[in-house]
Formats: C-alpha cells, structure tokens, sequence
C-alpha cells in the first residue's frame, strides 16, 4: 500500500511538472492573500458577478454568491465552453481516433477540392487559426458550418469565431461514430463523469447537435472540478484523466496570437504568473487557472445566450447589440481581477487580456 500510494504521488507530481514547465518562471508570486481574495471578491460583485470561488491547494477559501447568485444555481459558460474541447482533443488522440495535425479534409471530405480548406488541421481549428470567418449567427448548424469559405490562409491569422467550433463538433461527430458517441457523449463519458462533474444544460441547435463554443451551462463548484483537473495536469485523484505528457500543448499560443492556445486563452503580461490560463465567455465567465500557485478562480455572471435567441422581433445583429451594451454598462477587465487577486494591487495596464466577439 506505501509503494502504491508513493506511486500514486509520483504520477501526480510528474503531471504538474509537465504543466507548469510549459511556461516561464512565477516565482516572483506568492499564493493569493486572503485579503487579495477579498479585494478581487468585492470587484466581481460590484461588476455583475453572481459567483466567486477560489480553490488554493484544493482547499475552497473563498465562496461567494452575490446579486442573486447560488452554489446551486447554474449559469451559461458562453465561450467558456470551448476550452473542454482542446484536451479531449488530447484524449480522443490518445485513444487513435484523430490527431492535431491530420486534415481535417480526411475527414470532413467535402473540402477535398478547396485550396484552403484542405490545408486545415485539427490543431489550426482549435487555436482559432482554420482561416474561417466570423459569422453573425451565434451557431450555425454543423452542415452550414462546414458551407463556409475561408477567409484567410490556414494558420496565418487569428478569428475568434464560432464557425470553426461548429466545424470541430462536425469533424467529432464524424470521428466519433467509431465508439458511437456524439461530441458531448465522449466530453462526458472522458473527462465529466471521471471527475464526478455534473452538468446542468447543454444547449443543442436547430440541427439537434450539441452546441460546441458555448454550450454549457455549469454551476461554479462544478466548473471549479474541471478547472482543478487541469490545474493537476490532467491527474484527477491519482488517475491521468488527460494525457498530461501533451496537455501543455493547449498552453502555447500561436504566431499568429501568442495569447492563445489550444482553447485557451494565455497570459503574456509580465505582472501576472506566466502560467496563469483562463477560460472565458461572454458575460464576463471566467476560469482563471494558475499551477505554479495552486491556485484555481472562477467568476461567473448572470447571462442566457438561449434566452436572448428567443426573443422576439430580434435578429442576432440585435442579440449582439444588446450583449455588447450590458458588458459596457460595467466594464469588467481581467487584468483589474487578476491584479488584485495575484498582486493585491489595481492594474496599471487596461489593454484587454481576453478578446471576443460580444454574445460569444
């Protein structure tokens, strides 16, 4: 039983030696201060936020649920969303099915004859680099998806849109037919049910498929089970849940935005941990994940991408002018959140860490 348990410790240890390695040095922090916490609690509730956890070690230090918040309600993560599919990526790689660097044209074969779109990889889909455009619809269904020309070269600008999701969830759902499991099957057979994660909605579209940007609706102790999984290295109770040997590739950014990897967005800034990652959506949720200080942060507000869509008398021009109106009546900025929590201190740089369409 020592040996076993000692093993158990080394697998650990080994997985977030690989995370952290990945980035540069974060010695010069220190693990958030409980008045730092406090700092960055108040800001998060004076700028809409309806949940704040912290997790340090594993150990919850703060939990807070203003304007209306719960620890049971569960909330839209919008484009938080997109950063389950970068390590499942990992896994499905892992287990044969695909890997980053294959054509997506091997599989999606109806962009066999086109010059660009049988240039994108995997890896170009899920760094937001395929060349695809952004498109005003929030989702377009799978087959409409695919429809799209490029708009750039593969791999040499970045686009932050929807449209090469929608592609993936169709690319999965091809690669997926082998085990028999859509998209959202094998998210919640290889990472949420080993975690004992708990998802309270998932938002399909008009074609009945899973919505892959921003389809997941999670409360933040929930969130707060995927964002330790990856903070562990993919090591979830002694048992590598994602290959922790190449979930560092999700932490590298591209050239054409070093400030975004593989679903996730990246820090650059020097005043903050090198290692800090975050995972973000509309509304201001947000994941802020930071191994070198164990630390793990989730904010969330109150915003419902599917209500909106319902709305009557309103086209998706609307929903975006309205989204964009709400995050400008409070202006939260992750470098004034992440300052106080990791510093104590305000931002002295305004420029934007995290930058979306609104309403994605």
């Amino acid at each position: 039983m020592r040996v076993q348990g000692c093993l158990l410790k080394a697998t650990v240890m080994c997985a977030m030696i690989l995370l952290v390695s990945a980035f540069s040095s974060a010695e010069d922090f220190s693990t958030p201060k409980p008045e730092w916490q406090r700092k960055a609690a108040v800001y998060s509730a004076l700028n809409g936020g309806v949940s704040m956890l912290v997790v340090i070690d594993g150990v919850t230090t703060i939990e807070e649920y203003p304007n209306g918040g719960s620890h049971d309600k569960a909330w839209q993560l919008a484009s938080g969303t997109k950063s389950f599919w970068g390590p499942l990526t990992l896994i499905a790689e892992k287990e044969g099915l695909l890997t980053l660097d294959e054509l997506v044209s091997d599989t999606i074969t109806e962009w066999k004859g086109d010059p660009m779109r049988s240039r994108i990889t995997v890896r170009h889909i899920l760094s937001l680099t395929s060349g695809l455009p952004h498109c005003k619809e929030l989702s377009p269904p799978y087959l409409d998806a695919i429809r799209f020309t490029t708009k750039h070269t593969p791999g040499e600008a970045f686009e932050y849109t929807a449209v090469s999701y929608q592609c993936l969830g169709e690319f999965l759902k091809r690669k997926f037919a082998s085990v028999k499991m859509s998209p959202l099957d094998y998210l919640k057979s290889r990472i949420f049910e080993p975690i004992g994660l708990s998802v309270n909605d998932w938002n399909n579209g008009s074609d009945g498929n899973p919505i892959l940007p921003w389809g997941a609706h999670l409360t933040a102790g929930e969130w707060m089970k995927y964002g330790e999984l990856i903070r562990m290295g993919g090591v979830w109770k002694g048992k590598e849940i994602i290959p922790a040997a190449s979930l560092k590739a999700c932490f590298i950014g591209s050239k054409a935005n070093p400030s975004y990897g593989l679903t996730w967005w990246l820090n650059t800034r020097k005043e903050l941990p090198a290692d800090l990652v975050i995972a973000g959506g509309a509304g201001d949720q947000r994941m802020y994940i930071c191994p070198s200080l164990k630390t793990v942060a989730v904010r969330q507000r109150n915003i419902d991408l599917k209500a909106l869509s319902a709305v009557k008398g309103k086209d998706k021009g609307d929903i975006r002018k309205i989204l964009l109106e709400r995050r400008n009546a409070k202006i939260y900025s992750d470098a004034e959140f992440c300052s106080l929590l990791f510093t104590g201190a305000s931002s002295k740089n305004s420029a934007p860490m995290v930058q979306m369409h609104p309403g994605e």
